[in-house]
């Protein structure tokens, strides 16, 4: 009884520093005085618990990084094997089409006589040959073509960018003259509006000069009326009696000077 009391007691201190270097991993608080071993013991159980199941966590993500990697692979193989099936089925159609024909000229062999099938062979070829002759002259036109059409299609673009060129448009001399232009335009316009002001004054002046001669003429005529009408009452005797004879003078009028008659 005595040595269980003193194992369980050493099994206790046990307990008691794997806490103490443990807690600081958990962050557990400080034992306090009497903690029961039970408690300790729980909480050991749960940082092993803890450490078990990060451990799982990881080696689980480790894993599906593995089969990810594996999963790649085989869908690489899978993509290799898939070409090659293709390949090989390619090369079974290729091989059935050539018995199929094998097949065809064994029979056409057996109907018509040896030499016969030969001459017929030979004239293939030779057709097969001419024909082969013919798509090499015709690759050989067709490459003279392209490179004529080439040259000819510099040719035009060279020409075209120089017709291009000489006939740009210089938009500094052509608003030179649009202002030339509208100089002009204003010089010739003040030109009419002077000499339409210069006809007006002269038409002003003239209206001006012919009333002036129409009073003169005016005058001159009242100045024969009165004239008359003196000469009448001189030779009638009409203002002796009545007022002292006048004094023939002149009236004085913006013309030459008028005598009597």
């Amino acid at each position: 009884m005595v040595a269980l009391k003193l194992i369980l007691k050493l099994r206790l201190a046990d307990v008691k520093a794997h806490y103490f270097t443990k807690k600081w991993s958990l962050g557990l608080p400080e034992p306090k005085p009497g903690l029961p071993l039970w408690s300790i013991l729980g909480i050991i159980l749960c940082q092993r618990l803890h450490d078990r199941m990060s451990l799982t966590i990881q080696q689980i993500i480790l894993d599906a990084k593995r089969l990810a990697g594996r999963l790649k692979e085989r869908e690489t193989e899978a993509d290799a094997l898939l070409t090659e099936t293709q390949s090989a089925y390619r090369q079974i159609h290729t091989m059935k089409q050539y018995k199929e024909e094998v097949d065809t000229l064994n029979e056409a062999s057996r109907e018509r006589p040896r030499g016969e099938l030969i001459a017929s062979i030979e004239r293939e070829s030779r057709l097969m040959r001419d024909v082969q002759r013919e798509n090499g002259e015709l690759r050989a036109a067709l490459e003279d073509h392209r490179r004529a059409l080439e040259l000819i299609m510099s040719k035009y673009r060279q020409h075209t960018e120089k017709r291009i060129w000489e006939s740009r448009i210089d938009f500094t001399s052509a608003i030179n003259d649009k202002q030339q232009e509208l100089i002009r335009q204003q010089a010739e316009r003040i030109n009419e509006m002077t000499s339409v002001m210069y006809k007006a004054v002269t038409l002003d002046e003239n209206s001006d000069t012919r009333k002036e001669e129409e009073l003169y003429q005016r005058l001159i005529t009242e100045n024969k009326g009165l004239r008359e009408m003196l000469n009448l009452s001189r030779r009638y005797g009409s203002e002796r009696s009545l007022a002292p004879p006048m004094e023939d003078k002149h009236v004085q009028t913006d013309g030459p000077p008028v005598t009597s008659a």
